[in-house]
């Protein structure tokens, strides 16, 4: 994706202020017609240009042979190097993700360091966690069984280091989410029932929540103390956030009746709030400044309604999110307006999108 040059107003700026001449002519009325002949061929240059400049920001790098092999999580520590978590294996990458060296989790690989787990059908994986090419952690289930290996051999071999279920009875996906804090020692992750937490860089993991039937699939890690998890899942949707470094919970109130799609938290007090209406199924974004006690209406869910999976800010007006068809997309805004980012490929498998969406700087 190629940067915007600095102070050039965006294609949907431009836009925006034609459209106004076009449609509000009593701004000046004496001179309305001349300003629609201005902005007719001001529009019509910044469509062209449009087309023609973003070609390729999007641009395809790896598509797997296999298709049903998905890729759930990134997890980089270089531009260029890091790890990727798929169906079937952990692909390790050193550029950028155009070729990568599979790292598979079999029977013979793993250290079960005491655990009896259902090896029948593998490990099931969910995520990674690269700290390093030597360190790494890869977390998921045995069996619906949430648990986390551990390996410090670039993924040679593994060590089960948790192992853990709240409610035998119930089938989970396992642990679905992990984020560290600036620290790399302190971090978080999520399975169905509970909140866990390490503090020596992943090798053991206790618990800090347990929420019955919360069906937590998200975690971000703010700082030494400000954590938010939260849960997507149609009958739940529920956004907690601890102030202590997991010692305490509260429930945040949610800005409108409906499924939570996504949320993203740039500092302890700065978020975005993808909310889905059951009713309709119609997509809205809020923001809060001040940890979820107010929540303010970014857009207008008529107009931009976006069945966002991912959502990530850069800034506070820059962010991006993944929609269905494999599409990515843009806001200069706080997420008033998203404008679709161009891609050199129409790739598309069984109505399915991304999963993820990994930014590395502001540019990558």
């Amino acid at each position: 994706m190629q940067p915007r040059h600095p102070g050039v107003p965006s294609p949907a700026s431009i836009i925006r202020t034609c459209l106004k001449f076009l449609f509000f002519e009593q701004v000046f009325p004496t001179q309305s017609l001349f300003l629609k002949k201005i902005a007719v061929t001001v529009l019509s240059l910044v469509v062209f240009f449009l087309s023609d400049t973003t070609r390729g920001q999007m641009r395809q790098i790896y598509v797997d042979s296999k298709e049903n092999n998905e890729i759930w999580k990134f997890s980089f520590y270089s531009p260029s190097e890091g790890y990727v978590a798929f169906t079937d294996w952990v692909g390790y990458t050193t550029d950028s993700g155009r070729t990568f060296i599979k790292k598979p989790i079999t029977l013979s690989n793993v250290d079960y360091n005491g655990y009896v787990a259902n090896v029948t059908f593998g490990f099931g994986i969910n995520g990674v966690k690269a700290f390093s090419k030597d360190t790494i952690i890869v977390y998921g289930h045995y069996g619906f069984v949430p648990a986390i290996l551990y390996s410090v051999n670039q993924g040679n071999n593994f060590k089960l280091v948790y192992q853990s279920v709240l409610n035998p009875n119930q089938l989970t996906k396992g642990v679905l989410d992990m984020s560290f804090t600036p620290n790399p020692n302190i971090g978080y992750a999520v399975e169905a029932d509970r909140i866990i937490k390490t503090t020596n860089k992943g090798q053991s993991w206790t618990q800090v929540r347990s929420d019955p039937n919360s069906l937590f699939d998200q975690v971000q890690a703010i700082d030494a103390n400000v954590v938010y998890a939260l849960s997507t899942n149609y009958a739940v949707s529920k956004l907690l956030k601890s102030s202590d470094g997991g010692g305490s919970w509260a429930t945040i109130t949610l800005p409108m009746r409906g499924r939570i799609g996504s949320g993203f938290f740039l500092t302890a007090n700065k978020g975005w709030l993808n909310m889905i209406h059951p009713d309709t199924n119609l997509s809205w974004l809020y923001y809060t400044s001040n940890g979820g006690q107010n929540w303010a209406l970014k857009n207008s869910a008529d107009a931009t309604s976006l069945s966002i999976k991912k959502i990530r800010f850069i800034n506070d007006s820059t962010g991006f999110a993944n929609e269905d068809l494999f599409n990515v997309y843009k806001t200069s805004d706080s997420g008033r307006i998203w404008e679709p980012l161009p891609r050199n490929n129409q790739y598309e498998y069984l109505g399915y999108g991304h999963n993820d969406l990994f930014l590395w700087n502001n540019t990558q």
